[in-house]
Order: C-alpha cells, then sequence, then structure tokens
C-alpha cells in the first residue's frame, strides 16, 4: 500500500505495528510524523475484531512503538505483550470468540467516548507543550489523568503498578505533567 498522497489528516499518517504494510509520511512543512495512537487504537480494535475502540486499545497502540512513554511503562513491567496477553483487561483485549468480525476495511471502527475524552486530552496536552501533535508522552499523561473512567489505574494496579508510581517515573524522566491535583489509584478517593 503506497503513503497517502497530498494533503491527508494524522489519522492517516501512522506506522503499523502489525500485518500492515509500514507507512511513512511527513507533514504539510516536511516534518516526519510521530506516533498516531488514535489510529493503531483503531487498528488494536479492529484487529481483535471490536467495532470501538476503548482505553486498552489505546494502552496498546502506546505500547506498540518505542517511545519515553514505553521506557517509563516498561520500568514497571507493563509492555504491549504483557497487556495484550493480561486477562484483566478484559474481552476488550483478547480476540472476539462470539463469531463476530471486524468491520469491513470500508467500515472504520470508532472510539468509545472516553476514547474521544482521552484523544482530547492528549491533543491539549501537546499544544500547551507547544507541539502541533500528540507525542506518546502526551498519550500517557492523558492516560493517567483519565481518572478512573478508562479503567488505566485498575488495570496498572492488576499487574501490580501504582499510577502514582508511574507520575513518579514521568517525573524522574523531567516530563511535563499537567498542574492539576495528582491522579488518584483505584480505591483512594
Amino acid at each position: 500500500m503506497p503513503p497517502p498522497t497530498g494533503r491527508t489528516g494524522a489519522a492517516s499518517m501512522i506506522c503499523w505495528r502489525q500485518d500492515l504494510p509500514e507507512i511513512s509520511c511527513r507533514g504539510g512543512s516536511g516534518e516526519e510524523v510521530g506516533v498516531n495512537v488514535e489510529t493503531r487504537a483503531l487498528h488494536e480494535a479492529r484487529i481483535r475484531g471490536w467495532s470501538t475502540a476503548a482505553g486498552p486499545h489505546l494502552v496498546l497502540a502506546l505500547l506498540s512503538e518505542p517511545s519515553v512513554a514505553t521506557e517509563v511503562l516498561a520500568e514497571h513491567g507493563v509492555t504491549y505483550d504483557r497487556v495484550a496477553g493480561d486477562g484483566q483487561w478484559g474481552a476488550l483485549v483478547t480476540p472476539r470468540t462470539d463469531g463476530a468480525v471486524a468491520p469491513p476495511d470500508r467500515a472504520a471502527p470508532g472510539m468509545t467516548p472516553d476514547a474521544y475524552k482521552v484523544c482530547g486530552r492528549a491533543a491539549g496536552l501537546a499544544l500547551a507543550a507547544g507541539f502541533p501533535r500528540p507525542r506518546p508522552e502526551d498519550w500517557l499523561s492523558a492516560l493517567v489523568y483519565s481518572g478512573d473512567g478508562m479503567g488505566f489505574a485498575a488495570v496498572l494496579q492488576s499487574l501490580g503498578v501504582s499510577v502514582l508510581d508511574v507520575v513518579a517515573s514521568m517525573r524522574r524522566r523531567g516530563l511535563v505533567l499537567p498542574r492539576s491535583r495528582s491522579p488518584r489509584s483505584p480505591g483512594r478517593g
């Protein structure tokens, strides 16, 4: 599959992890386009037979390419292979067994409302930091500060990792974090 031509949206500017050809695109100014977690999350949902992408698919998408965010999570044992194989993520991560199939190529999957909120947070964090598109660390911050609604904190806890430990690792690496209250671990109110 050749790279898209002409002016394209950020959704088409990715490098796929599995089962798809690698696409390398350049933005309008000629810079190499980085990780597009939103598009990869849609792919993660689709290859598992789901028509909507949710928090777990965003996490898998974030973990699918090396970055500062994947290094932070790897410090705590959170890797693509471990998350993809962990039953705590529930049916969203494992392929469907009910006979349902992913939508055909012409019908792209969508996002859950919570996943859209994370996308908006990541975009806002990137813009606040002076970047036109979210970087992996913006996606990680967006997930960390999304609260229990996305289930990110609960899944980290199921892997024996505290959200607060992830935040501490992010700070040690000098990553800029939102100036809001600290994220909460499940059950900490």
